[in-house]
C-alpha cells in the first residue's frame, strides 16, 4: 500500500487525522516546526543586534559544561523524586490508616510553591555567614528541583496501585505473593505506566522553574549555581534578551531530545503493563507517543487540596447527619459517602497532618526568625501601616479574579485539545512534544518577553493597567494550563476500551 501523501486533499480527509496513520508526516512535520521556531528566534537576535551581547557574554563559552551541570542537577533530583514516589506512594496506598494521614499531608506539602521551600532550605543546607557553602548551595539547588518534582509521581503511584483490579489481587494472594514479591511482580508493573506520564510532569515542573532554582537570592544579593537556569536568568536579570533567547533555544532542545530520546521509548513500553478486560491493541515497530501510550491507563487525576478538603468535609456531614439518624428520613446514606478509599480521611487524619506540617513550619521560622527577627518585624509594621483590612481584602480578590479567569481560558482550550489529543495519535505523535517543551520553559525566560510585547508599548498611556493585568493573566496560564491538557488527555484514555467499542 503507498503510503498517505502530504496535501490539502489529504488534510481534509477524516482518515488523515484517524488512528495509526502514517507517522513519517507527523515527525517531518513536528521537525519543520521546531526547526522554524529556532530559526526564527535566530534570526530575531541577529536583527535587534543581539549577536555581539552573546558573543561578548563571558558566560556564553562555559554553555555547554552548564547543560550537564543542569542535566546531573535535574538528574539527582529526579533520582530522589523518584525513590520518595515509590515509597510514600505505596506506604498511603496499601495501608489503609497510613493514608488518612500520608495523603493530605501529601497534598498540603504538593501546594506549597518552590519559593515557599526556598528559607528553609538556604537555612539548613546555606548556613547563616555571608557567603554561601559551595556544597551547600548545590545540595540546596538538588533539593529545590526535588521539591518541584517529586509531587506528581508520587499520586501517579497511588493512582496506579489503585487502578489494581481486585481479581488480580484476589489471585496474587490465592497464590501466596507476599512482601517483595508482591511488590515486584504486581504493584512495580501496575504503577509503571502511572509513573512513566508523572515523571513527563515532573521534569516540566523542573524545567519550568530551573532560573530560580539556580539563581536565588541570599543574604542581600544573588547567588547562583553554574547552570542554564542561571544563565537564563541572569541575563534577563541584566536585560540581555538576546542571551536569554539563545539559553532558551539550548533548553529547548535539551527538553526535545530527552522527549524523543528517552519518553517516547518508555511510554511505548509501557504497553504491555496495561490491565484491559478486552484484547488489548495490537503493538506495531514503530515509536508511539508518551500520550497515546504512557497514559491510557491513567485512571486518576492530580488530587488537589482543594478537592481533598471538599470530599473530607462531605463525609463529615454524612457522620454529622447519621448521628442525628437525618440520613434515614431524607435517604441521603449513599449520596454523603465516597467508596474511594483515599478520599475518606477521619477529623483524627486531618489534625495529625496539620499539626505535623505546622511543626514544621514552626521549625522553619525557628532557624530564620532568630537572626533576622528585627527585619520581620519591621516589614509586619509597614504593612501594618500602609495597608488596612479591606486593603489587603481587595487585593486579595484581585488575585483570585485573576486566577479564575486564568483558569477558565485554559480550560477552554485545553478541553478541546485534550480530547482531540486523546482520540488521534496523529495529533498525540505531532503536539505531545511542541506542549512538552512548552510546559518546560522557564518563566523566567517568558517574564521579559511578555513585558516587552505587552507592557513596554502601553508604559506612557492610560491602558497600563489593563495591560498589566493581562500579562500577569497569560503568565499565570503558563503554570495552569499544563497540568489541565495533561490531565485532560489522560482522562479521556483512562476509559476502558470495551466501553468504546
Amino acid at each position: 500500500m503507498c503510503p498517505l501523501r502530504f496535501s490539502s486533499r489529504n488534510i481534509h480527509d477524516p482518515r488523515f487525522w484517524a488512528r495509526g496513520s502514517n507517522p513519517r508526516i507527523i515527525r517531518t512535520v513536528e521537525g519543520v516546526v521546531i526547526v522554524t521556531a529556532i530559526f526564527l528566534l535566530v534570526v530575531e537576535v541577529i536583527v535587534n543586534g543581539g549577536l555581539n551581547s552573546i558573543i561578548n557574554n563571558a558566560l556564553t563559552p562555559k554553555l555547554p559544561l552548564f547543560a550537564v551541570f543542569t542535566l546531573g542537577r535535574m538528574t539527582i533530583a529526579y533520582a530522589l523524586a523518584l525513590a520518595f514516589a515509590l515509597s510514600y506512594g505505596i506506604a498511603t496506598a496499601m495501608s489503609h490508616r497510613a493514608s488518612h494521614v500520608l495523603l493530605p499531608l501529601l497534598d498540603i506539602f504538593q501546594s506549597v510553591p518552590v519559593l515557599g521551600y526556598l528559607p528553609i532550605v538556604f537555612a539548613i543546607f546555606l548556613g547563616r555567614g555571608p557567603d554561601p557553602n559551595p556544597f551547600g548551595l548545590q545540595v540546596a539547588a538538588i533539593l529545590l528541583i526535588f521539591t518541584a518534582m517529586a509531587w506528581s509521581p508520587t499520586f501517579g503511584v497511588i493512582a496506579g496501585i489503585n487502578a489494581i483490579p481486585a481479581d488480580i489481587k484476589e489471585a496474587s494472594h490465592a497464590y501466596g505473593l507476599r512482601g517483595v514479591r508482591y511488590l515486584r511482580q504486581i504493584v512495580l508493573p501496575a504503577v509503571y505506566p502511572e509513573l512513566i506520564w508523572t515523571s513527563i510532569l515532573a521534569w516540566g515542573s523542573g524545567w519550568y522553574l530551573i532560573p530560580i532554582e539556580e539563581y536565588v537570592p541570599f543574604g542581600g544579593k544573588q547567588v547562583s549555581a553554574m547552570g542554564l537556569g542561571s544563565y537564563i536568568a541572569q541575563a534577563s536579570a541584566g536585560s540581555d534578551i538576546a542571551s536569554a533567547l539563545f539559553g532558551l533555544i539550548i533548553l529547548v532542545a535539551i527538553i526535545y531530545a530527552i522527549d524523543q530520546l528517552v519518553w517516547r521509548p518508555l511510554g511505548a513500553k509501557a504497553e504491555k503493563y496495561k490491565y484491559e478486560s478486552v484484547a488489548a491493541p495490537r503493538t506495531t515497530a514503530t515509536p508511539r507517543s508518551v500520550v497515546s501510550e504512557g497514559v491510557k491507563r491513567y485512571e486518576d487525576r492530580i488530587v488537589s487540596p482543594v478537592r481533598t478538603f471538599y470530599k473530607s468535609q462531605r463525609s463529615i456531614v454524612a457522620r454529622a447527619l447519621e448521628v442525628v439518624r437525618v440520613t434515614k428520613l431524607l435517604h441521603v446514606t449513599e449520596r454523603l459517602r465516597f467508596p474511594e478509599r483515599i478520599s475518606r480521611i477521619p477529623f483524627w487524619g486531618r489534625l495529625l497532618s496539620y499539626a505535623i506540617f505546622l511543626g514544621l513550619v514552626a521549625f522553619g521560622l525557628e532557624l530564620l526568625i532568630a537572626p533576622r527577627s528585627v527585619s520581620i518585624l519591621n516589614a509586619l509594621t509597614i504593612l501594618a501601616a500602609n495597608v488596612t483590612a479591606f486593603q489587603l481584602i481587595g487585593l486579595t480578590l484581585f488575585s483570585l479574579s485573576r486566577l479564575v479567569i486564568a483558569y477558565l481560558i485554559a480550560l477552554g482550550w485545553t478541553l478541546a485539545a485534550g480530547i482531540l489529543i486523546a482520540r488521534s495519535q496523529r495529533l498525540s505523535r505531532w503536539l505531545v512534544p511542541i506542549f512538552d517543551i512548552g510546559q518546560s520553559i522557564p518563566a523566567t525566560a517568558l517574564f521579559p518577553l511578555v513585558v516587552i510585547i505587552l507592557v513596554n508599548p502601553f508604559r506612557n498611556t492610560p491602558y497600563l493597567g489593563v495591560t498589566l493585568n493581562f500579562a500577569s493573566i497569560i503568565l499565570l496560564l503558563t503554570g495552569m494550563q499544563w497540568y489541565l491538557l495533561f490531565n485532560i488527555v489522560g482522562a479521556v484514555n483512562s476509559v476502558p476500551n470495551d466501553i468504546n467499542e
